[in-house]
Formats: structure tokens, sequence, C-alpha cells
């Protein structure tokens, strides 16, 4: 869940992207955008600027279908595919408005469209996109004799540690023969004091087996993100998520995009929707208002489209330590107007504020101290929960089973306050 990627002091441009290359791919249809904002000035000084956006436009894509493994003549009839959707939405003809938005923001309803042909969306769902430097990797492989033997036994780590990058080989597991080999570490671990994690109290209830909420539609950022991936087919039945507008790094504008590229068919099927944007949007310089406007347009636009589906907002999760945008240059004090965590708090009280909005059901109250089923840590508000998170060193990312708890804790309280 980031934004602007900062360079590190240390080695500067360089540095960056060689730790760009340990990532892992996004097998959505990312370069498209990337593509183009890379490309801005020049498109913006183009004589001809909708058959260069185009090209801009077809060169993302080719590297999306690096990503999920289609390369050399197999891109050909999806290229046709996608040069047939660019044609079909007219979107040469809406260059102009494309350039003038600082997001891109008219593109995003033609890569929705595009992901969604069902030739094209077949292979992204099947798709299992490895790290960046693999995907790079296996695009000339063939090309020189002896690479692909020498990377597949360990020659990757090899060049990282020579160049003085050995901090970032991911260390290997311990194996069981390791373990027992030293039995005296094991005892003196255990007898090492470990920190409590934050657990949550007696009064946060617990959600019914038998409870099955409607048929859901989920919107967010790369926390919510998480449910389509293929791991989380069991969370995606418990939710009853029948379909997902979901992507890493998008702000509440995107979300808002994505909604009205919809026909009201989209939505007449879905009983509730969850809306999780607004970390990406504390990434820039937006102010709470300004956030808050999107979130409630995007519940409006889909009661408008469905008025009987039911709308659950999410409150902003802390993020202390973020390392992008305004969370990294910008984020604290809280009482200090203006800030990040300063920002998340008013736009958090004013989401909650929202509770006798006729176009608002309930709230998932992330933003609460884990013993109340947020995601914050008891003894720092402004940090997450350490033992939630899906990796220790993730400061913005909670786990799926985590998140998971928390929407249907509110979509269960929602559905005995209208029995009641």
């Amino acid at each position: 869940m980031t934004l602007n990627q900062p360079t590190p002091a240390f080695g500067g441009e360089w540095f960056s992207k060689a730790t760009e290359l340990l990532g892992s791919t996004d097998k959505n249809l990312d370069q498209v955008k990337k593509s183009v904002q890379a490309d801005l000035d020049k498109l913006k000084k183009s004589t001809d600027t909708a058959a260069s956006l185009y090209v801009s436009a077809e060169a993302g894509f080719k590297k999306d279908l690096d990503e999920v493994g289609i390369r050399d003549d197999a891109q050909k009839e999806y290229l046709a595919l996608f040069r047939a959707e660019w044609n079909k939405q007219e979107m040469g003809k809406r260059s102009s408005e494309i350039l003038a938005s600082p997001e891109l923001a008219a593109m995003d309803g033609f890569i929705t469209n595009v992901q969604n042909l069902p030739k094209l969306k077949a292979v992204i769902d099947s798709a299992e996109p490895g790290s960046n430097w693999q995907n790079l990797i296996k695009s000339f492989a063939s090309r020189i004799p002896g690479l692909k033997q020498f990377l597949d036994s360990g020659g990757f780590d090899t060049i990282l540690t020579s160049l003085g990058l050995d901090f970032l080989v991911k260390p290997k597991k311990a194996t069981a023969k390791t373990v027992a080999a030293k039995p005296e570490e094991k005892k003196d671990e255990g007898k090492k004091e470990e920190k409590k994690p934050d657990t949550a109290d007696a009064s946060t209830e617990a959600v019914p087996e038998s409870f099955k909420p409607g048929r859901t539609l989920i919107m967010g950022d790369s926390n919510f993100n998480v449910f389509p991936a293929a791991p989380h087919k069991a969370l995606r039945e418990r939710l009853n998520i029948r379909g997902a507008m979901t992507k890493g790094a998008m702000q509440s504008g995107w979300g808002l995009s994505e909604v009205k590229s919809k026909p009201k068919e989209f939505f007449k099927d879905f009983e509730n929707v969850v809306i999780g944007f607004g970390t990406n949007d504390l990434g820039s310089a937006d102010t709470a208002e300004k956030i808050l406007g999107r979130l409630k347009e995007i519940a409006q636009n889909i009661k408008e489209k469905n008025p009987n589906i039911k709308v659950f907002i999410a409150t902003i999760p802390p993020g202390k330590g973020n390392d992008s945008g305004q969370w990294l240059s910008n984020f604290g004090p809280a009482d200090k107007e203006g800030t990040v965590e300063y920002r998340r708090l008013k736009l958090n009280d004013a989401i909650r504020a929202e509770k006798d909005s006729k176009s608002i059901a309930g709230f998932i109250d992330l933003a609460a101290p884990k013993s109340k089923g947020g995601l914050a840590a008891n003894d720092d508000p402004s940090s997450l929960a350490t033992d939630i998170r899906r990796t220790p060193d993730d400061k913005v990312h909670a786990k799926a089973e985590v998140l998971a708890d928390a929407i249907l804790r509110a979509e269960y309280k929602e559905s005995k306050e209208q029995k009641a």
C-alpha cells in the first residue's frame, strides 16, 4: 500500500532499482498506467497525442503480459483484444482528457474493462507471478546459454552478495536437522521474556458460525486486495464475497471512477458493499474533508444504482512507520493540523459521525484498538498491532483473517439491529 516510493539516501537510484527487483509482481494491469505516467511529459508535447498514447499504453500492457507468463508470439491475440477495447471505448478521442488528470482517472475504467475480458481474466486469475527479477530473467534467459541453470542453483543470491547487498538475500529456513543439532539454543530461547500480543477483551462479540452475510462486493486498497487472492477462498466464502474492486496503491478517486464506470446491472445482485479506501489518500496532501467527500460519493453512487444495497465503510487503520508519501515525510504529531495522523483521526471521526446517514448501514472500525475489535495496538493507537501484521516488519497491512473478522462483526451487528 505505497504511493511515492522514496529513493534511499545510500546507493541512489541504482540501489532503489536493485531492491525493487526483490518485490513481487502485481498480476493486475498496473503497468499500463505506469507506462503512460512515465511518458507523460513526452505525450503532452506529441504532435499526434492519440497515437502516442496508445503506443505507451500498449507498451505497459506487454509488460503486464510478461508478468503473467504470456510472452513473445503468444502476446499477439491479447494485444488484438487490447486494441479492440481501446477502439471500442474511443480512448484516442479522450487522450486530452486522460492526460489532463493528475491521476489519469479516465484510464481506470478502460483498464478495468480490459482486465475483465473473459479470455484475459482467465489467464490473470490462474497466473502465479513470482518476483520482479524472476519475470525479468524469464523474458530473456533462453537467449543466454547456462543463465537459467545458474540462477536456479542460487546464482542470484551470489550476485547480490558480491555487490554488497547480501542483507537483501532472504534467509533460508532452518531445517529440522539444524534445530536438533543445537538443543541448548532452543532451551535458552524458552527462557526469554516474550512480549504478550495485543488481545481483544470480552467486550468484542464473536460472530456465530451460523451467520451468513448477504452477497458482498468488496472495494479498497491493498489491505482489502488480499481477499481476491487464491489462498483466501475460504474467507471469501465466509464473507460471501461475490465481486471485488480492489487494487494496491489505489486511492478513493480510483474507487469512485470504478463505480461510475459500471452500469446498474453490475450492482443489482449485491446485498452488501464494503468500502475500504483512505490509507493511500492520506499519503497525498488531501484534507480529511476532501477524502470523506469521495468516500460518501462512492456510497451515494452505489446506492443510486442499487437502493437496497447495504454500505459498510471502514475507518482508516493506523500506519505509523509507513514508508511512502506524506506518511513518511509528515506523519505526526496527532495534534498538529495538517499532519497525516491529525488528518487520519479527523477523517475517522467524520466517518463515524455519518452513522445516521441513510447511505451508510454500518462501520468497520479498523482504527479502534485491538481490544475493541480494531487493528491498532492497545498501547499505541497510531501503530498497527504487532501480532496482526501480515509480516513482522509490515507496519500497514493486517492479516486477512483479522480483516475478515472485523467485517463480519460489523455486518452481524447491523443484522441484529435490523431485527431488534
